[in-house]
């Protein structure tokens, strides 16, 4: 079985593509059901954010899973396997693994030390455990994840001050705009990124931060939160006429403002009126660019942003790859950990045959010498000498590597007599367990 990734992120792939190609809310359920009925995969993780969208997934073959997977997101996005093959990042096992430790400490992130990337890895990952998606491998692997990126925020520098897409529209907000002294601020949404976005404004002496939402009852929340003012969706014209910076992030699949809607709005406007759309997929129209004195910046655009950011942080991430280098050895030693669960296994349940026939054969010789309290003392006393006696030749096993591990567990089956469970039968097998107790 082997670890493969699909992904298409910033570094690589224009936010048009991306956009395409976003997985997240009330529909993931369903991506990650179609995705297991692709040939040969096994588990399936499927992470979507603003600046990527990466699917993990165990894979009996590299060529098939490939191939697979780029089907799968071709038949889901209706992009073409032409643009799949140009911006796809494939990567596979090691490089897989170490690819999600770095994206969970924030590393591989727009702004990097981003904290949002390591809550949006866990619940890509609680939402695969919730269908079934994620099985023995996978489980294992996210867990190591979170872990990895919990240490790094809190055993480092990594994520100090202010590291998000938030920030960094702010502070495209002011090279674009210049003094924000004075200025007027309309967010459009407000969810998660807005209020950041909004706390952090509210040190540059604003004449005034506006919010409107979908749903007014939120954006009353926000606005109070903030000392701002919330607007209705319906009355958003007036207000929209009057701001200079609109900082955008509602979620909605489609343009919520198009360049037809905005230029009756702004005729014999003088001053910039400068756009940050920082969803995907965009809710802005790009058309936005040809109307006069408007400037308008999509989440690519916070690039310059970022690398200033990543040059401040250079120093911190050599300690940041250390800690990912023992939290992916530890998962190695628990993927060479796993290839021995079949033998293990099967001397427990040997040696465990064996007690419960001599313990039958004893009872039966002396049934009427021992009350139930007795028995039940007597069964108790020998299974913790069966664990005792297996303790130590399993732990040693574990402890061993490569050749040593392989020749000593051949031995143990040799001397014991086991029938031991070829490794893909047995996960396989533990995947069908997981998925039936999942769907109960």
């Amino acid at each position: 079985m082997h670890v493969l990734m699909l992904g298409l992120s910033h570094v690589a792939t224009p936010v048009e593509v991306r956009e395409r190609a976003a997985m997240s809310g009330s529909g993931l359920p369903g991506y990650l059901a179609r995705l297991l009925n692709e040939p040969q995969v096994h588990e399936a993780v499927i992470l979507s954010t603003c600046n990527r969208t990466e699917i993990y997934a165990v894979v009996e073959t590299l060529p098939v899973g490939r191939q697979s997977l780029a089907g799968f997101l071709h038949g889901e996005t209706g992009l073409a396997m032409a643009t799949l093959e140009e911006h796809c990042e494939f990567l596979a096992d090691n490089e897989a693994i170490a690819h999600l430790f770095r994206v969970a400490a924030g590393l591989e992130s727009l702004v990097l030390g981003e904290g949002q990337i390591l809550s949006q890895v866990k619940d890509a990952y609680h939402k695969a455990l919730e269908t079934g998606a994620a099985g023995v491998i996978l489980d294992r692997l996210f867990r190591s994840a979170v872990t990895a990126g919990k240490r790094v925020r809190t055993e480092t520098d990594i994520a100090r001050g202010a590291v998000s897409v938030s920030s960094a529209a702010v502070e495209l907000a002011r090279h674009a705009f210049g003094d924000l002294t004075g200025a007027s601020i309309l967010l459009l949404g407000a969810g998660k990124m807005s209020e950041l976005a909004a706390k952090l404004l509210g040190g540059y002496g604003l004449k005034e931060i506006a919010v409107a939402n979908r749903t007014t009852d939120t954006a009353e929340q926000l606005a109070k939160a903030v000392g701002g003012r919330a607007i209705a969706w319906i009355d958003l014209a007036p207000t929209l006429a009057q701001a200079d910076v609109i900082i955008c992030c509602t979620g909605a699949p489609h343009y919520v403002l198009k360049a037809a809607d905005l230029e009756p709005l702004i005729g014999g406007r003088t001053r910039p009126m400068v756009f940050i759309d920082i969803s995907v997929p965009r809710n802005l129209d790009p058309d936005l660019r040809t109307l006069p004195s408007v400037q308008l910046y999509d989440i690519d655009d916070l690039q310059s942003v970022a690398d200033r950011n990543r040059s401040e942080r250079a120093g911190i991430v050599d300690e940041v790859l250390a800690i990912l280098a023992e939290e992916t050895a530890e998962f190695e030693t628990w993927t060479q950990n796993f290839r021995l669960t079949p033998m293990i296994t099967s001397l427990r349940e040997r040696i465990g045959s064996l007690r419960e026939v001599e313990l039958q054969r004893f009872f039966g010789k002396h049934a009427e010498a021992f009350s139930p309290e007795q028995r039940a003392m007597v069964e108790e006393m020998t299974q913790a000498l069966v664990n005792k006696i297996l303790h130590h030749p399993t732990a040693e096993l574990k402890r061993m590597s490569g050749p040593d591990q392989q020749r000593h567990a051949s031995a143990l089956k040799a001397l014991f007599g086991l029938k031991v469970e070829n490794l893909n039968d047995h996960y396989r097998r533990k995947i069908t367990e997981r998925r039936r107790r999942v769907s109960n």
